[in-house]
């Protein structure tokens, strides 16, 4: 199983990063509890977020999006995304051309 370490590009404290040997993509998980937020700073290519759990809102370039268990999102790249929820949410994002920290 690939190991995990606390990711530097989570604000908040709450993401793990995932970094397959391979430099095409990383892999990035963030559980937040109720009332708990993250903030993932922008990455230097395109990524795909999937929410496998629970739900709540992410919020870019002032816009608000529900998001919810087994809702997939696009994020372009040099975005900033912020989400939280009121009662758990747990997030999956597939990033390309992330550089290990």
């Amino acid at each position: 199983m690939l190991p995990s370490t606390k990711s530097s590009r989570g604000q908040m404290g709450k993401t793990l990063e995932y970094a397959p040997p391979m430099s095409e993509f990383n892999m990035l998980r963030a559980d937040l509890g109720k009332g708990e937020k993250e903030v993932i700073e922008k990455v230097e290519g395109p990524s795909i977020l999937f929410a496998t759990s629970g739900g709540g809102k992410m919020h870019v370039d002032g816009q608000s999006y529900d998001i919810k268990e087994g809702h997939v999102s696009f994020v372009g790249q040099g975005v900033e995304v912020a989400y939280d929820t009121d009662a758990g949410m747990r997030t999956w994002w597939f990033t390309g051309l992330m550089r290990n920290r």
